[in-house]
């Protein structure tokens, strides 16, 4: 079998006909279809907290390749608790080679992850690092033969519509963004033993309030994981306590009702809908 069947053989096998990309959810009433990013496009940009940081560099020694996954899979715990997703498939940009940039013929591949009742944090990054690893070998083939099983979306220019992308600058171009378009991306960068973050997203379909609450979840799960990396994501408490104390004593509930198993978006939309008056007050003092 030539070299070209076998690449395409790995993206077949990796991606069926009812996947989708998971996003998200947005809490604005009406999402425009196809409405993605621009060239001006909104961000906020924030380092990690100082003890993640910490905490992620000692344990990655600070091999860059190793704080992007790290990062990926903390952006694919997020993304699990939001949606509670069994599939979660985003974008990656391709790792700087040493090779002409010419000869490249895809910028950004699809990883496609698989999630269940009993997955870890050291059970994804373990996945994960194979499935890297295996797609960067497997990257030679064009972009639409690498995803011919996934239903994607085209912009007016063809290119590809991506919801979630995410990137280190340290071992990935920045100049894969005019490659693709997308509604969240998660660039990450290293500054003197910081990580920061650069989210960039569709300010038609996510509002500031909301971003930055993502931001504030993406902390708190790496609070939590970094330290119980065999803890289930699905017993994962994605609120903080103070957050939580916001949500349910606002709202006259108690903390031994709350639904722990829900995804985010399922809480925040049940009461947007039980208490709209008090949903507005709250999201305005996000």
């Amino acid at each position: 079998m030539s070299e070209f069947k076998q690449q395409e053989l790995f993206w077949s096998r990796m991606f069926d006909a009812e996947d989708r990309l998971v996003t998200l959810p947005s809490f604005k009433i009406s999402k425009p279809e196809h409405d993605f990013l621009d060239k001006e496009n909104e961000y906020i940009y924030r380092p990690l907290r100082s003890d993640i940081s910490q905490r992620i560099m000692t344990m990655t020694n600070k091999s860059p390749m190793a704080i992007y996954l790290v990062l990926l899979v903390g952006i694919e715990c997020l993304l699990y608790k939001y949606t509670g997703e069994d599939s979660i498939i985003l974008g990656v940009p391709t790792i700087e080679e040493e090779t002409d940039e010419d000869l490249r013929l895809n910028q950004v591949l699809l990883l496609k992850q698989k999630w269940n009742m009993e997955s870890t944090f050291r059970s994804i990054f373990n996945e994960m690092k194979h499935t890297l690893g295996e797609a960067l070998s497997n990257q030679h083939i064009p972009f639409d033969k690498m995803t011919g099983n996934l239903k994607l979306n085209y912009d007016s220019n063809h290119l590809p519509m991506i919801n979630t992308i995410v990137s280190l600058n340290e071992i990935q171009p920045v100049h894969f963004k005019d490659t693709v378009v997308t509604d969240t991306l998660f660039q990450f960068d290293l500054e003197n033993g910081t990580i920061n973050v650069k989210l960039a997203y569709n300010k038609r379909v996510y509002d500031k309030a909301f971003m930055i609450q993502v931001i504030e979840h993406l902390n708190h799960i790496f609070s939590i994981l970094l330290y119980q990396p065999e803890l289930k994501i699905s017993q994962l408490d994605i609120l903080s306590d103070t957050e939580r104390n916001s949500f349910l004593v606002e709202f006259n509930e108690t903390v031994s009702e709350y639904p722990a198993d829900k995804t985010v978006y399922q809480l925040f939309e049940a009461q947007s809908e039980r208490t709209p008056d008090q949903w507005r007050k709250y999201r305005s003092h996000r």
